[in-house]
């Protein structure tokens, strides 16, 4: 009886050594279950944002040279209207060419990689005047960021007054995003001194200019003609979004 006793016990031990393995899997994919639950009620439309903002990075090398060229020097271009895409692929809420397609598309690649350029130049630029603080790069990074939003959403409230068909937030803060571009050679007029000097002094009105007619352009195109007069009127509205980023651009020069 002892023997038999013993033998139970040993087949109930390994049956349960067998299955721990399996509970394990269970309660970690019943954990995964209401961790996702969760997370889709606490962030809806999550995973469409994502997708949107890789989209928004969809960019190749020839892309960055043309868009760099396009922002630089927008004088002579013709076309400015967004092309469509060719295939379905890009998802059903997003109909228009990725940004390695087309030069026109907005992207964010660009906007942040000048950024990052500008804040560095600036703190490197400060270090060579020996008046660098690592809260430096702090106020200037708060302080661009602060800036962008509120550029962003003041236009994003315009679009909304003067185009019943909106144009999204994050290409908004795309094309908000490009006056970092200029602005990175706006900063080297601190490196230099006599000619050179001057000659980057004269470049920071230029590229003010380069960013308001590219602007101009850029939301004539992307923002719809309104079916019935608004105010202020569309070409007003457009006008002072393209002002205000040429002023801003201003400011970060100078401050």
């Amino acid at each position: 009886v002892i023997g038999h006793y013993s033998k139970l016990c040993f087949r109930s031990a390994a049956s349960q050594r067998r299955g721990g393995p399996q509970m394990m899997g269970f309660a970690a994919q019943a954990g995964k279950s209401s961790i996702d639950t969760m997370m889709n009620r606490v962030t809806p439309g999550m995973s469409q944002l994502w997708a949107g903002l890789r989209l928004q990075f969809a960019v190749s090398n020839a892309y960055v040279f043309k868009k760099i060229a396009l922002v630089l020097f927008p004088f002579k271009n013709k076309v400015w209207a967004r092309q469509n895409a060719d295939d379905g692929n890009n998802g059903a809420f997003y109909k228009k060419a990725l940004p390695k397609h087309d030069v026109n598309a907005p992207d964010l690649y660009l906007p942040l990689m000048a950024f990052v350029s500008y804040v560095l130049m600036y703190a490197y630029l400060k270090g060579t005047e020996n008046q660098f603080t690592p809260e430096d790069i702090i106020n200037a990074v708060w302080r661009c960021l602060l800036l962008h939003m509120v550029e962003a959403v003041v236009i994003k409230i315009g679009v909304n007054i003067v185009s019943s068909s909106s144009v999204s937030f994050m290409d908004i803060v795309s094309y908000t995003g490009y006056k970092y571009v200029g602005l990175c050679g706006t900063v080297m007029a601190g490196f230099f001194d006599g000619w050179l000097g001057t000659i980057f002094s004269c470049y920071t009105f230029y590229q003010a200019a380069a960013l308001f007619y590219f602007l101009m352009k850029t939301f004539s195109a992307a923002v719809p003609k309104p079916t019935t007069e608004t105010f202020p009127p569309r070409w007003a509205t457009i006008s002072a979004f393209a002002g205000i980023e040429a002023i801003v651009s201003l400011f970060l020069a100078w401050v």
